[in-house]
Formats: structure tokens, C-alpha cells, sequence
């Protein structure tokens, strides 16, 4: 077992929001509680899909503390701690404290450019100091500045340093660090890619950061599982049901890297499921009905997601 105690399917929570874009806070516990009776290991609040970045520092507090709140226990709860410098990412790690989260999740730093050394420095600075167990976030396509592999393995050894969470969608490099850091447990390695779940877990992954498991939580927790118990077959099957479900990202403004594009479909399914509105927060545009009935045709493809529509 890995320092964290997490092994399998980690959901980076949504953001709901009501027609004034406040925290809809009741939908949010829905989406909880859904998450919580399919199974899955842990919850992830205030990472990339609850767009962090849109969101005030008391914002992000009150999301994470009813995600705790929420969980009465349940399932560990992650925070993100994600900010441009280490101060304020070491501020953002005092309210995951404070709320009761069980880890801070930190991207490497962004807006300027930063060399490996530096980004290297940035995360030992707020290791050495940080009140949580401390677990990396490298998503390059969003920050800017990727976490290279020297680096991963040297910040491994750090006592309070306890894992990554690899969204490089660097297939041949998870494989590499799974590799070199076989038989320890003292540091944790999620997918964060969904097409690369299945191949993971047979190698050996911890468990998967996926987004998809916002909507498609059964799935998503039966692919991990499937892998565990060596059942192939099944394994395959739910892989395959992934990939297809994996076009929700590219149905709302598509090609833009925009929040909209990044997240819209998977609002777009909250909404057809009755969990939350399809809302995105300003200046995310919304998805136009014809859009939603894109979401709604490959939702039901879906076995998980068909039984469960509204509509």
C-alpha cells in the first residue's frame, strides 16, 4: 500500500454552479454522493476540472470543506494547492489543514517559465514546509513547464513528498517511472489520461486521476478493478467504453484549449444525468443546445451513462 493508502479511482471533482455562478453547493454534494456509492477511492476537490483557476481562495476552501463534509470519512479527500508561487501555495496548503483534506495536490509553478532546477526548488521549498503529505501534479499543457523525469525521481525521496499524478499523456514516460520505482512504497503513481488507464494498471499503477469518473463513476472504477483481479476481457471492454466516452471533450468548442472546450461536455453530462447544471463559470462560454444533444447522443452509447439519463 502506498503512503496515502489510495489505490484505484481518484475523481477530480466539477464545480457545479447556480444561474449566478455561485458554488452550487447542493449539487456539488449530489455529484459527492454519486461519486461515493460507485466506489470510488478518493476525491480530488479543487484541481484543473473544478476550474481552480476561476475560483477565490474562499471559494476553493468552501468546495474542499463540503467535499469533506460531504465524505464524513468515506474516502480520503485531495486538495489542490495549486498557485504560481510557493507562498501562496503554501497558504492554500494551511486551508487543506484546516478543511481536513488528507493530501494538497501541486503543479509545477506557471505563468513564467521556470528551469528544471527551479521547479525542482519551488517543490522542495513547499515540501519542507507544507502540513500535508504532498502529491505532484505535472500537467505541462496547462503550466508550461513539465516536470522532468530526474526530477520526479529525485523529489521522490523527499519524506513528505508522496506521489504524482502524471497528465502528460506520456505513455512510454509513466512506463519508465513505473519502472524505476517498482518495489517502493513510499510514493504513489496516478494516470491521469484516460486512454492510458488500462495499459497502467497492468503495469502497476496505484490508481488514475480521471475526469470522466465525474460522469462515468462505475466505469471507471470497474476498469482499475478488472485490471487488479487479471480480468482481461473485462478489462478491455470497459477500456474500449472509455475510449468512446472520451470524445466528450472534444464536443463542446472544440480545438480552442479553452474551459469550455476542456470541461463543457463533461457539465453538459452532470446536467443530463440531474446531478448539477451545465454551467461553466465566466468568460467560459455555455454549450449551445445543439452541443448538448452531441453529449446526450454519445452518453447514450454508454451503458453506465444511458440507464441514468434525464433525458
Amino acid at each position: 500500500m502506498n503512503p496515502l493508502g489510495i489505490e484505484g479511482i481518484i475523481t477530480p471533482l466539477l464545480t457545479p454552479y447556480d444561474e449566478s455562478e455561485a458554488i452550487d453547493e447542493e449539487a456539488l454534494r449530489r455529484l459527492i454522493r454519486c461519486q461515493i456509492d460507485s466506489g470510488v477511492a478518493a476525491l480530488f476537490a479543487m484541481g484543473s476540472s473544478a476550474e481552480f483557476c476561476l475560483l477565490t481562495d474562499a471559494e476553493r476552501y468552501r468546495g474542499a470543506q463540503i467535499a469533506v463534509e460531504e465524505t464524513a470519512g468515506a474516502v480520503p479527500v485531495l486538495m489542490g494547492a495549486i498557485a504560481e508561487g510557493p507562498q501562496r501555495v503554501l497558504e492554500l496548503a494551511e486551508d487543506a489543514k484546516a478543511v481536513g483534506a488528507a493530501a494538497v495536490v501541486v503543479t509545477a509553478p506557471y505563468y513564467f517559465g521556470w528551469n528544471a532546477g527551479e521547479i525542482e526548488g519551488f517543490f522542495v521549498t513547499i515540501a519542507d514546509r507544507a502540513p500535508l503529505p504532498m502529491v505532484l501534479y505535472d500537467i505541462p499543457w496547462r503550466t508550461h513547464n513539465p516536470i522532468a523525469r530526474d526530477t520526479i525521481l529525485r523529489l521522490s525521496e523527499h519524506p513528505n513528498i508522496v506521489g504524482i499524478k502524471d497528465t502528460t499523456t506520456d505513455g512510454g514516460r509513466f512506463v519508465n517511472l513505473l519502472l524505476e520505482l517498482e518495489g517502493r512504497d513510499d510514493f504513489a503513481l496516478y494516470q491521469g489520461s484516460e486512454p492510458l488507464g488500462l495499459a497502467s494498471f497492468l503495469l502497476g499503477a496505484d490508481g488514475a486521476v480521471f475526469s470522466l469518473a465525474n460522469v462515468a463513476p462505475r466505469t471507471s472504477v470497474g476498469l482499475y478493478e478488472g485490471c487488479v483481479r487479471n480480468d482481461l476481457e473485462e478489462a478491455r471492454r470497459l477500456q474500449r467504453i472509455y475510449n468512446r466516452l472520451f470524445a466528450i471533450f472534444s464536443i463542446v468548442d472544440p480545438g480552442g484549449g479553452s474551459i469550455a472546450g476542456a470541461l463543457g461536455g463533461l457539465k453538459v453530462g452532470l446536467e443530463l444525468l440531474g446531478i448539477a447544471s451545465s454551467r461553466v463559470r465566466s468568460p467560459g462560454r455555455q454549450a449551445t443546445d445543439e452541443e448538448k444533444e452531441r453529449v446526450a447522443e454519445l452518453l447514450r452509447e454508454i451503458p453506465e451513462t444511458a440507464e441514468r439519463l434525464t433525458r
